[in-house]
């Protein structure tokens, strides 16, 4: 993972932990706390991975606004929790093996882009 976070309350400085067990590698990107502030704040991610190495994601999204692009990445499995808010998750592009996604949704609103041959359905 190649990754860049920009925010401005302290407390939202995000933990990254990588692990390595029986030859599978475990990598965690999170946001400790929940400190609340008001007025002009950011915190934004911006996370690019290797679209070589093949993975399962799982990904828990609080409040706030969201994009997903996921074409090209070697996935097999998402779970998105979301919270509050928007998520925009793209999964168009050449995908070489089928996808396992299951997309639960708080309150707002989520758009899933899909490929072409599926976008009719």
């Amino acid at each position: 993972m190649d990754a860049d976070f920009t925010y401005n309350v302290p407390e939202w400085k995000p933990e990254v932990n990588y692990a390595v067990s029986g030859g599978v590698g475990n990598l965690e990107v999170e946001q400790p706390g929940s400190a609340s502030s008001t007025g002009n704040t950011r915190n934004g991610w911006d996370l690019r991975l290797n679209n070589k190495t093949p993975m399962e994601m799982s990904v828990d999204m609080g409040a706030g606004r969201s994009t997903l692009t996921l074409g090209g990445v070697a996935l097999s499995r998402l779970e998105l929790n979301m919270g509050a808010g928007e998520a925009i998750v793209d999964l168009t592009g050449n995908w070489k093996k089928d996808l396992d996604a299951q997309i639960h949704g708080g309150v707002g609103r989520a758009t899933i882009r899909l490929p072409g041959r599926w976008a009719s359905m």
